[in-house]
This record gives C-alpha cells, structure tokens and sequence, in this order.
C-alpha cells in the first residue's frame, strides 16, 4: 500500500488514490458485500472540523440521494473514518472525466454530433437536478465523469459506444427547496454565468449557460469568456448558423432570454442542427420555380395577430377556473392520451399542423411545462391562461396559483396565411 494511503475506509478495502483536490481525495475501493469496485470521496483532514465545510460535503451527498438519473454519480453510503472525516461512496466512473477525454484529443475539434452527444446526456442530468430544484452552480469537463469503459477508447472521441457521463460533484450546488436563489460567488473560471459569478440570483438557467459554455470549450479549447469571438471559429468548424444562435441565447447575460430548462436547451439545439425537410411530391421532381425565400404573407401574419388577440378575449384571468367553449374559430383539436398524466394536442390542415404536449392536470404552485411540436409552420405563439402570448420557442412553463380550469393554446401561421390553434384544457387542484 502507497505511504498515506489508508488500508481501509469503513468496511472498504482501498487500491488506490484516484483523484485529489483542494477539499477532497477520492480514492478506488472494493466493496466485498456489493462485488464491485466504488469510489470514496473523503474530505480534507483540515476541513473536516470546518462546520460549514463539512455540512456542505455531507449534504452533497443527500442531494445525490434525491436524485434518480444515470447521468448523475449515485452515493451508495456515507460514513466517517476513524479521524472524524466524513466520507461518500459512489458510483466509480473508470473512464476518467471529459477534461481528460478533451485533452487526448489533442488539436483536433470533435465533431458537432459529437458534441450534441453529450449535449443530451448533460440535459438529462440538469434535468433530473432541477427537477428536485436543485442548481449544480458547477458544470464544467471536470465533474462530467465516463462511465461504462475502463480502456481508453481506441478512435480519438469523447465517448465511446456504451459509454455515459455521470455528472459529479455537488459540492457548489443551490438546494433551491431548502433556501433561496439568492448565490455567492462561486464556481470554476469561464463556466460561471455572470449572476452566479457576482452572487446574484440563481435557478436552473445559470446551470444552462454553464452547460452551453461547456460545448464551446469542447470545440475550442476555450470558453466564451475567454474567447468572446466564438461564433467564428465554430463556423469554420462547420456549425450550422442556427446552432450558433440557439448557444447565443443560451449564453445570454440575461437569464430570461436564455432557453427555460434543460429540455428545451437540448431540443433547439438538436432541432437547429437538423437538416431541412427534403421537398416532396411533383414540385420536387420539376425543381424548384424561384429559388429566393419565400416571404410570408402579410394576411397571414394579420391573422395570426387577430387571433392571439380574439383567444387572448377568451382566456379570461389568470388560472380563474373558467374554461372557453370546446371549440377554437379555427379548427378543432385533437387530443390523444399519453402516459404519465400527460397528452397532446393537435390541430391538422392539409400537411400543416399545430400540436404540443402537457400534463392534462397540474398543481396550485407547481411548475406545468408544454413542449411544442410544429410541422409546415412558418410562425407560431404561445397563448398563456391569463392571455398573455410568448413566442413559441420549444417550451411554455407556467405555474398556477389558484384551482380550476385553464387553457392553454398554441397558435401557428403557414406559409399560405392559414392560422391553426391547438388548445388543451387543465385541471388545476390544490396542494396536497
């Protein structure tokens, strides 16, 4: 055994130191019980007698309790050793972490499906933390640990098929259900958004920007704090321009311009690096019979406008509990069931349609999330319960604050000025 390297950590017989850090050692350790290998997060002897450091380090680890998702390290125990330093046993991740994955790439950029990879692996795992409102304040390629291959992959990629990133350390996150939003300055240079870096406020956007920055450092080596001339470089590399903008307005120094969960981040992003629908049908064949864009038309943005403002009418107050008749002046919506209380609505003209997905009930001061899925649509808006319209984006998250029934539309405009509106009603009940 390597000298300070303890023998034992609890009933854990140690192998190895496995990473170090300023308030941490994390070393590699058989479990006889389990039949497996896990890793024991100990924290610094000089830390450990630090009432604030040491509540922290241990409510780390009942946050990762809270939380069920594969993109984020489980805590199997927690324990002390024999010197009173608290210590977790965790999921063991032996494929190092996406710092290191970066590094072996050497000069060499990954590719942008590379990248939208983990993309969707890191919105998972923001997405399971928020959903227990919790704000990890520190996403970066250090505490995006590889699990699933202990051998270095034999292709210069990031992730090797079968592999997953686990999202780790929670040591700097916000328990939004146990305290306010309200931050100190904290998290890792290049990675803080600028609310969380001047002690601002801070919820799940902040975590989004840090998720954005994550995939410009990716792709560049640097972060766009660093290198406030991004978009170029990246450009060159062969991103689509809707790319750029969608991580633009994820980047937004402003949390309410940036995307509103992790969810909708990861579907603007896999939605703008899309490749256009092939053309269909006999126009196709014959080619195209003016290639410039095509300009919307003006009647149709009239009656877009028109009809945000007669349902705008309709709506009534804010979640008052009145509901409108069954059917919009547009057309009539189908709604399907789905599972988990949620269904979609949609509404079809021609190869044109309107449809988005909700919960069919919600609850007085929960958070309701509506996702859009749009087809032949040029232009849509979102018609909140109190009438208020946002632009349709790929979610709508509203949070009732009194029982009954609202409505909550989605209008979209074709390229031929023909306004479709789907509409779904909720039951909003009380807190239990």
């Amino acid at each position: 055994m390597t000298r300070g390297v303890p023998r034992k950590l609890g009933r854990y017989e140690v192998a190895e130191v496995i990473g170090t850090g300023a308030f941490a050692t994390v070393y590699r350790a058989r479990d006889d019980r389990l039949d497996a290998d896990v890793a024991i997060k100990v924290l610094a002897e000089n830390h450990s007698f630090d009432a604030d450091l040491r509540e922290r380090f241990i409510s780390e680890g009942h946050l990762l309790r809270r939380v069920d998702s594969p993109h984020v390290v489980k805590v199997f125990d927690l324990g002390e050793t024999e010197a009173g330093q608290p210590f977790l046993v965790l999921d063991l991740a032996g494929g190092g972490d996406l710092a290191a994955r970066r590094r072996r790439l050497g000069g060499a950029a990954p590719r942008l499906d590379e990248l939208l990879t983990v993309a969707r692996q890191v919105a998972v795992a923001l997405g399971a933390l928020h959903a227990e409102q919790v704000v990890h304040r520190d996403v970066t390629p250090g505490n995006l640990l590889v699990r699933g291959t202990a051998a270095v992959p034999p292709s210069a990629t990031l992730l090797a098929p079968g592999e997953r990133l686990m999202l780790a350390d929670l040591g700097l996150s916000k328990d939004l259900a146990a305290t306010s939003g309200l931050t100190v300055g904290a998290g890792t240079a290049g990675f803080t958004p600028p609310e969380q870096g001047v002690g601002g406020w801070v919820d799940a956007r902040a975590d989004i920007w840090s998720a954005s920055a994550l995939l410009v450092w990716l792709a560049l080596g640097e972060t766009p704090a660093t290198h406030d001339a991004w978009q170029e470089p990246v450009r060159r590399l062969g991103w689509p321009d809707p790319v750029i903008r969608e991580l633009e307005r994820s980047l937004s120094a402003q949390a309410d311009q940036r995307h509103p969960t992790a969810a909708a981040w990861i579907e603007a992003l896999e939605a703008a690096n899309a490749p256009p629908p092939a053309p269909t049908g006999p126009a196709a064949a014959a080619g195209p019979v003016d290639a410039a864009p095509r300009r919307p038309r003006r009647r149709g943005l009239a009656a877009l406008a028109a009809a945000a403002v007669l349902l705008a009418g309709l709506a009534g107050g804010w979640w008052l509990g009145r509901s409108t008749a069954d059917d919009d002046p547009y057309g009539r919506t189908s709604v399907e069931q789905l599972s988990g209380g949620r269904a979609r609505a949609t509404t079809t003209a021609g190869s044109s349609s309107v449809a988005f997905t909700g919960p069919r009930s919600a609850t007085v001061g929960q958070t309701a999330t509506f996702t859009a899925a749009l087809e032949g649509v040029e232009t849509a808006t979102w018609l909140a319960p109190d009438g208020k319209s946002f632009p349709s984006g790929t979610a709508l998250e509203l949070r009732p604050t009194s029982e009954g029934t609202a409505t909550v539309r989605l209008l979209g405009q074709t390229a031929d000025g023909d306004v479709l509106v789907a509409v779904l009603r909720v039951e909003v009940r009380a807190a239990s």
